[in-house]
């Protein structure tokens, strides 16, 4: 069974950068079954994104600072 976990969905303008925006924080236990993965999908499909993701914040945290507020 799985259990929530708060996801980080990113995406980025630039195949050569490394740069990721966070555009959604969700709390969940599927991020490819959430809204907000489809949206990125979506934004990736009309060329808004060249690249977009998402990881668990902790993956995140790793190697970004990431400070949940709510």
């Amino acid at each position: 069974m799985k259990t929530k976990q708060t996801w980080v969905f990113y995406g980025g303008t630039n195949f050569d950068l490394s740069v990721k925006t966070i555009y959604f924080i969700k709390e969940c236990k599927n991020p490819t079954r959430t809204k907000e993965y489809r949206k990125m999908m979506e934004l990736l499909e009309d060329s808004t994104f060249k690249t977009v993701g998402h990881m668990t914040s902790t993956k995140w945290n790793e190697g970004h600072s990431l400070i949940k507020i709510g």
